[in-house]
């Protein structure tokens, strides 16, 4: 009887291959309750610019009451992406510093989740999953910029998720996973520029590492997202304002810096 009652070995091997739901899904939803947590303590809803994001919350207001984008070619970033996506809570909220610096505080949510996603997919234990995610949100170099419109947080939200889809795709050996790294890298890239180093080092290293896979097509589905994004701003950037990124972002060409400065700032 005693060996009748024994579970089979099948149902041991099934359960250690089902973890507790818990210890699977409650080190994110830790991190999403700090978030809560913080924005109940320090709601974003205050009426203040913070740096630049002035410049930036402009150009959110002028395309949406004109339609048209213009963007400051005082400042670096490619900012088309976030402009996007900030336009979108303003839609929902109506335009305001804090309905802007709600959309980045989400997106600075969703990067500790990322975070929390990448470490684990490099094969450490959920503890430190989880010290990643909160490390990662609590930065004091990051979480000041949260509160902000400016794209620090977003692009490395987005420049995490875009490195926890490479790592998931390679360690999976999964073109889908790929695909859908080569469009997170995108967006990273239509925030900043530098987005498009995270697919061309993942790029060159599976052109030189053996894999298994079809290296050169997998590379390609990785690395064409963030150029045509790149490419598409670089020709926008010029019909809309004459010059290319890195003329107007450099002081190569000063005189187109005035005329998109707002009154008084020149």
């Amino acid at each position: 009887s005693s060996l009748s009652s024994a579970p089979s070995s099948r149902t041991v091997a099934s359960a250690e291959r089902k973890p507790d739901p818990l210890a699977r899904f409650g080190p994110p939803a830790l991190l999403l309750l700090m978030f809560v947590a913080l924005v109940a303590v320090l709601p974003p809803g205050f009426e203040l610019p913070q740096n630049d994001d002035w410049a930036y919350a402009h150009t959110v207001r002028v395309w949406l009451d004109s339609g048209r984008m213009e963007p400051p070619l005082w400042n670096d970033p490619t900012l088309v992406g976030q402009v996007v996506w900030g336009a979108a809570f303003a839609k929902l909220f109506g335009f305001g510093y804090g309905a802007l610096r709600v959309s980045t505080l989400l997106l600075a949510a969703f990067g500790a989740l990322s975070m929390y996603a990448l470490v684990r997919e490099c094969g450490t234990s959920r503890t430190r999953a989880l010290a990643g995610g909160v490390l990662r949100f609590w930065n004091p170099l990051v979480l000041p910029l949260a509160y902000s419109f400016n794209t620090d947080a977003p692009y490395l939200a987005l420049a995490t998720l875009a490195t926890w889809l490479v790592v998931a795709g390679i360690r999976r050996r999964s073109f889908g996973w790929l695909a859908l790294a080569g469009l997170a890298a995108a967006a990273a890239t239509s925030v900043r520029q530098v987005g498009i180093f995270i697919p061309v080092a993942a790029s060159l290293w599976m052109l030189r590492k053996p894999s298994g896979m079809p290296r050169a097509p997998l590379a390609l589905v990785l690395l064409l997202p963030s150029a045509v994004v790149l490419g598409a701003y670089e020709l926008w950037l010029r019909q809309t304002t004459g010059v290319g990124w890195l003329e107007g972002a450099s002081n190569l060409a000063p005189e187109f810096r005035g005329r998109f400065l707002l009154p008084g700032w020149d």
